[in-house]
């Protein structure tokens, strides 16, 4: 029989799990540390509301009237699923703030520079060369005629 977490069995789980190691793990690594559940419907729409959320962000600021050559949706998709990775992680108040270099070379489009920017501390390594590879797809594809 399923039963719904109480608000205060869903606040000692975030708890325990905010007590962790952040941002080098997968989230394998958390799973002994866990005793709740979500249906996979919920998770799903969770998901949706989330990647939305991001997305609306990343429009709102990434566009012309923030000084960017073009607006987010106008990106190469590299550079978008870059872009969404990192607002992910950071929130799109850290990305714009804290990663001035970076956009720099976005609203300029030199999407190469803008892979030597994009790293983040205590994300995985492989994540962040995954972004990297992002950006320098996008260069590549950029150069050909």
């Amino acid at each position: 029989m399923l039963v719904l977490a109480s608000l205060a069995e869903k606040h000692a789980e975030y708890d325990t799990i905010k007590k962790q190691p952040y941002g080098k793990y997968l989230a394998s690594y958390y799973k002994p540390y866990t005793t709740l559940v979500m249906k996979d419907h919920d998770i799903v729409i969770q998901k949706e509301k989330h990647i939305a959320s991001f997305y609306r962000e990343l429009v709102g600021y990434y566009n012309t009237k923030n000084g960017f050559s073009t607006h987010f949706y106008a990106m190469p998709f590299e550079v978008q699923q870059a872009l969404l990775d990192m607002s992910f992680n950071l929130g799109i108040t850290r990305l714009k703030n804290q990663y001035i270099n970076m956009n720099a070379h976005i609203k300029k489009e030199k999407w190469g520079d803008a892979a030597l920017q994009s790293n983040r501390i205590g994300i995985q390594a492989q994540r962040n060369l995954y972004v990297k590879n992002l950006f320098l797809k996008a260069q590549a594809s950029a150069k050909k005629p």
